[in-house]
């Protein structure tokens, strides 16, 4: 990232979720805050999914959420052997999970909140300030699928996309 603009703390922390109407099917173009199914019971019909198409909205292309430091999502299951074997590596890593883990002095864990919103509220600034740390790589576990997390999850897939979800070592 080479400019950001603070606007100091935020309630909701990712941007909007944007819908195409210009169809007959409601269209998800970008998840976020509010959840299909809180629009799916306003509109009183389904919402297609987005698929593999174009982006059509900011912050759809792929990497458009990763700060210059690596990002890995990680299974929660497998998040402290990650991180163990990256130390074993000789690299400086930062964590941001739900679980706490014991960690060697040589890792920065920051904990996260156990819902999306507060996920949501916090990913951006955390991201920001690890980013300018120097570590070779931001380590995050992977949070639930599910509708509740679909927004967050979507962020941090797109911050991952050039390290996609670890598989165990």
């Amino acid at each position: 990232m080479d400019l950001i603009l603070d606007g100091g703390p935020c309630h909701v922390g990712i941007e909007s979720t944007i819908l195409d109407l210009s169809g007959h099917q409601p269209r998800l173009l970008r998840p976020g805050a509010i959840t299909l199914a809180e629009i799916e019971a306003v509109l009183k019909q389904p919402i297609a999914q987005p698929g593999n198409e174009a982006p059509r909205v900011p912050g759809m292309l792929r990497s458009h959420y990763a700060p210059k430091t690596p990002v890995c999502l990680i299974p929660p299951a497998y998040l402290e052997a990650e991180v163990r074997w990256h130390l074993g590596q000789g690299q400086r890593v930062a964590v941001l999970s739900r679980i706490a883990l014991l960690l060697p002095d040589a890792c920065l864990w920051k904990g996260m909140p156990d819902y999306p919103a507060g996920w949501a509220r916090e990913l951006y600034a955390r991201l920001r300030a690890l980013d300018v740390q120097c570590f070779d790589y931001i380590l995050i576990e992977a949070p639930p699928i599910g509708a509740d997390w679909q927004a967050v999850r979507d962020r941090l897939e797109r911050a991952a996309s050039a390290h996609p979800i670890s598989s165990p070592r």
